[in-house]
């Protein structure tokens, strides 16, 4: 690596000098402690807290790579821990991919952070590298791209399947004869909903894309229900997984109603309605055969851990405090010279190594002070292994004490004589305190142990010996017990290694047990492939994935076993696509192009049109958007969208004079106060956005009927700062686009943030984002942006801008209309207008009641 001293490169952090120090235990788990700080400790300088502490860095999963030769050799690591006090002090704990050997704490390492969170795709590429060629699921499709899709091998030609009518009466049909199906009212569907339900249900590989508001998850939600109806699923459930956790909730509780026996993966559920389905909490109501077996194993691993947290907190207390003489004396015999003082007593290693700082003091009662306090520090912090009697944290503790004392003596004394003697008595103990403190740190530091362990003296009479050489015996006598200790470490180590393997074994049974009795199975793709084992023990049939647009191919891929009969893609590549870390990558490699656009668009790797794949329906009518917001998608967008007539029925906004607006206007986004350049943000459209808001709550909607939407995270934390400051603004959902796919919202005010004299508009080019930011609001839409740049960048924003002029819903100035009286408008040119606009009680003039 060219220049390894600089701090950051392109989507790396670079650490130039680290040391692993040895195996630690953190949280029931085991890692390895890796001192970022060393060069600095061994340099004798000040650690920087704020640069381990940034909040983004070091992560739990994140990717580390460590090598000692300039990437002749590497090794793959993740972070375990990374907690606040760790970071603060220049540690980490890490997780090594592979076992490493004890060789790695001889040598100083150059390590390597990707800022791409890591912990997503870890598991993800665990199931591929383990994956063989002739167990890929549904290869014929996802490989060999087989044209024609073939019904699901579980479905006899006879098959007849029974779901209830309108009037809750049993409709029976042969499914696969489509058409001796009833008729699509039957199924409360329209036609490209229809066509999309039989497709899915009776072809093993199917594909449903569907624009905003026309009704994925409705459709998905039906086509599930009608299995369960159906397929008993016996000891072979139905697996449902999502991209979010928020779409994995709503597709769950639309299945309710069909069958209770589901089980949701993960802790990250906000349903109150899905609490009593988590695998957490079946597992604990569970009464398996293997309960016994496995409580037994989880008790003897963590009387390991504990023996282990014991262990590591002798060590450490070698490496921060002075181990007694008694602990001692067995390691004072190094190499074939054996070292021993006069007398045993606990304070003797003490005075042995500190009392040299006061031999010129002639005050027989302060010496007699520190002796006193020498036998207040025998046997601090004793244990089975290691006894030490000196510490930094009781010696301040102590100074800590004297001081409180010399404030007692002059508040209470009233010989003003004696109290300046006893406060001169107190401040030159602590004076001395203080030294032997600072020699203590001195000699504990990493590079004055580098220095005084060199060489071992000769002399065998620890009295004749000067003071850095006393260090010197004490050091390494020190060091031999450590060595003791990493040893009775590693031999704990093999044997949590073997409780973790049986513990994670009998877990595997319990949840299979579990698992394998409930007819659905839910979890996120992430999810998926971390708990791929026990997916392929549940040998799932079929498999439902909603977002699937959202989800990179290989996470899909992962997700899957060669148990899948029926496979079942629902999203909308035209909204989210998969999200690459690398524009290269991504581009170069269609790392963007999701398994579902694959498929979607013939087969191919690129992108494209929709519905040319011949695993594909495509749903058309949205019942979303007023029909002037659908129409900013059509055909740019989605050529064949329609509107229901539903939507002619929705009221207008209360207190605008348009339901939908954009306000352009020049002011650009923030040149500064932005860290490392990787967000923007517009305060400009911030203010004008926050204010429309609070006058929308002041016309009497709900803070759960508006969403303050952005296109960049940085743009959204100021929004949420702006909108702390008032008070109707403090339960109005701020969200990031990406964030906000598949919700929605009766208002929407966007921020689109981008504005420059470059022209540059970033994302804002993509028409993913574009789709989304103006696809969230049912009732009415208000955009901030500048448009002529956005034009100038992008031939979309172009024609938007002439769909939008043909409303009359471009300009800069905004009409307010007085809800009482309808032909009073007001025109908001500038922020402050919304103000005077409230000051009056609204948009009028005239005294509204």
């Amino acid at each position: 690596m060219e220049n390894p001293s600089k701090r950051r490169h392109e989507n790396i952090r670079v650490y130039p000098k680290v040391r692993i120090v040895r195996t630690y235990v953190s949280n029931n788990n085991v890692g390895h402690l890796v001192d970022m700080a060393w060069q600095d400790r061994l340099d004798g300088a000040s650690i920087d807290k704020k640069h381990y502490t940034h909040s983004k860095k070091l992560m739990f999963g994140s990717l580390l790579l460590f090598t000692s030769d300039n990437f002749e050799t590497v090794l793959c690591a993740t972070v375990l821990d990374s907690n606040q006090h760790l970071l603060a002090d220049g540690y980490i704990v890490v997780s090594f991919e592979n076992p490493v050997s004890n060789k790695i704490y001889d040598e100083a390492y150059l390590m390597v952070e990707s800022e791409v969170y890591f912990e997503p795709y870890h598991s993800v590429l665990k199931v591929l590298q383990n994956m063989r060629t002739d167990d890929l699921p549904m290869k014929e499709y996802i490989v060999y791209v087989q044209s024609e899709s073939q019904p699901p091998k579980y479905l006899t030609n006879d098959a007849i399947y029974t779901i209830s009518g309108p009037n809750n009466e049993e409709i029976s049909f042969p499914v696969l004869q489509t058409e001796k199906w009833p008729s699509k009212e039957i199924f409360c569907l329209d036609e490209s909903q229809m066509s999309a339900y039989q497709f899915a249900l009776t072809r093993q590989f199917a594909v449903i894309q569907g624009p905003p508001g026309t009704g994925k998850t409705f459709v998905g939600i039906k086509i599930a229900s009608t299995l369960l109806r159906n397929l008993s699923l016996e000891g072979t459930p139905m697996l449902i997984i999502c991209y979010t956790n928020h779409a994995l909730d709503q597709f769950v509780e639309g299945i309710l109603h069909v069958t209770q026996n589901v089980i949701r993966f993960g802790n990250q559920s906000k349903s109150e309605i899905l609490q009593n389905y988590t695998l957490h909490n079946m597992r604990s109501r569970s009464k398996s055969k293997y309960s016994y077996l496995y409580a037994n194993k989880k008790a003897h691993l963590e009387t390991v851990y504990k023996d282990m947290m014991e262990l590591q907190t002798e060590i450490e207390k070698c490496e921060k405090e002075i181990v007694s003489y008694k602990t001692l004396k067995p390691y004072l015999k190094i190499g074939n010279k054996s070292y021993e003082l006069k007398t045993t007593n606990e304070d003797s290693i003490i005075s042995w190594l500190f009392n040299h700082l006061e031999e010129d003091n002639d005050d027989t009662n302060e010496n007699n002070d520190s002796d006193d306090w020498e036998k207040q520090c025998e046997h601090l912090n004793i244990s089975d292994e290691v006894e030490t009697c000196f510490s930094e944290e009781r010696l301040l503790k102590e100074i800590q004490s004297m001081n409180n004392s010399i404030k007692y003596v002059k508040d209470l004394t009233d010989d003003a004589t004696e109290s300046r003697k006893m406060v001169d008595k107190f401040e030159k103990q602590i004076t001395k305190l203080r030294n032997r403190l600072n020699y203590f740190k001195q000699n504990m530091s990493s590079s004055r142990q580098l220095q005084l362990m060199k060489d071992v003296p000769q002399i065998e009479n620890l009295y004749e010996l000067d003071p850095d050489k006393r260090w010197t015996v004490y050091l390494t006598a020190v060091s031999a017990l450590k060595d003791k200790l990493n040893i009775k470490m590693n031999e704990l180590l093999e044997v949590q290694r073997r409780c973790v393997s049986e513990v994670s074994e009998v877990r595997a049974l319990v949840e299979a047990e579990v698992c394998g009795g409930a007819r659905v199975v839910a979890l996120t793709t992430s999810a998926a492939a971390r708990r791929h084992r026990l997916l392929q023990e549940l040998r799932c049939n079929i498999v439902i994935v909603e977002e699937a647009a959202e989800v990179m191919e290989a996470h899909v891929v992962a997700a899957l076993t060669h148990h899948c009969q029926h496979l079942i893609l629902i999203g909308d590549h035209k909204q989210l696509r998969p999200t690459a870390a690398h524009y290269k990558l991504a581009r170069h490699y269609n790392l963007e192009v999701s398994l579902f656009e694959r498929m979607l668009c013939g087969g191919g790797g690129g992108g494209g049109g929709g519905g040319g794949g011949r695993h594909a329906r495509s749903l058309r009518t949205q019942r979303r958007m007023r029909a002037e917001m659908a129409a900013l998608l059509v055909p740019h967008l989605y050529p064949a969208l329609e509107t229901h007539p539903r939507t002619q029925h929705y009221p207008h906004v209360t207190g605008m004079k348009h339901d939908l607006y954009f306000y352009t206007h020049n002011h650009f986004e923030d040149s500064e106060g932005l860290e490392e350049g990787w967000s923007h943000r517009n305060s400009a459209e911030a203010r004008w956005c926050v204010l429309v808001a609070d006058y929308l709550r002041h016309m009497g909607y709900c803070a759960g009927d508006i969403t303050l939407l952005t296109t960049y995270t940085a743009q959204a934390k100021l929004i949420t700062e702006l909108s702390k400051k008032y008070e109707r603004l403090r339960e109005v959902k701020v969200r990031v686009v990406d964030k906000f796919q598949g919700e929605e919202s009766r208002v929407v005010v966007v921020s689109l943030v981008r504005s420059n004299k470059e022209g540059n508009i970033g994302f804002l080019a993509q028409h993913n984002r574009i789709c989304v930011a103006m696809s969230r609001a049912k009732e009415g839409l208000y955009m901030f942006g500048n448009m002529d740049v956005l034009k100038s960048a992008s031939t979309i924003w172009s024609a938007i801008a002439d769909k939008l002029k043909e409303q009359n819903a471009l300009g800069n100035r905004i009409l307010l209309r007085c809800a009482t009286h309808q032909h009073v408008t007001y025109q908001v040119e500038r922020p402050e207008d919304f103000e005077n606009c409230l000051s009056s009680n609204g948009t009028c003039l005239k005294n509204c009641p």
